[in-house]
């Protein structure tokens, strides 16, 4: 048995991996997935955005406003339109 093996990740290269503009791209190519498929379901508008953070980036869907939210609410259409973002 040759021992056991400790493997320790770079930090600093991790971060600045999940921060890059291709994976921001990404994030946000798939959020704008979500996007236009939960406007599909009911009345409501959905955009999608981008934002960076400390250790990495990610991407959100949200409702426009009040109406887009209540359809929301009414037809759960932002849960159901995850599947479009795979």
């Amino acid at each position: 048995m040759a021992g056991s093996w400790i493997v320790k990740a770079d930090n600093a290269g991790m971060r600045a991996f999940m921060n890059c503009s291709e994976c921001q791209q990404d994030v946000l190519s798939r959020a704008q997935k979500v996007a236009a498929r939960a406007s599909t379901f009911g009345s409501g508008k959905f955009y999608a955005d981008v934002q960076t953070g400390k250790n990495r980036c990610w991407a959100m869907a949200k409702a426009v406003d009040y109406k887009s939210r209540v359809s929301n609410n009414k037809h759960n259409s932002l849960l159901k339109s995850l599947d479009a973002a795979r």
